[in-house]
């Protein structure tokens, strides 16, 4: 993922945390502006609910229902 940032361009308002235990990636999530979702496998998500009850912008994909979850008021 690093590499892509970089060839866009980006990788200085990226930052990667990797795998963490849940609090700390709630923790973590509720300090960020946006959440975006780029998995096209994670068919049953938690974390995209996790992300909308802290109140972030969503940005993802129209598939897996998350249409069902995310609209213009969250998305």
């Amino acid at each position: 993922m690093a590499p892509l940032a970089a060839d866009l361009g980006v990788a200085n308002r990226c930052v990667w945390h990797g795998r963490v235990e849940r609090h700390v990636a709630l923790e973590t999530m509720s300090r960020c502006d946006v959440f975006a979702l780029t998995s096209l496998i994670d068919g049953t998500s938690c974390v995209l609910n996790e992300a909308v009850s802290l109140g972030l912008p969503v940005i993802c994909h129209r598939a897996c229902g998350f249409p069902d979850v995310v609209d213009e008021s969250c998305g």
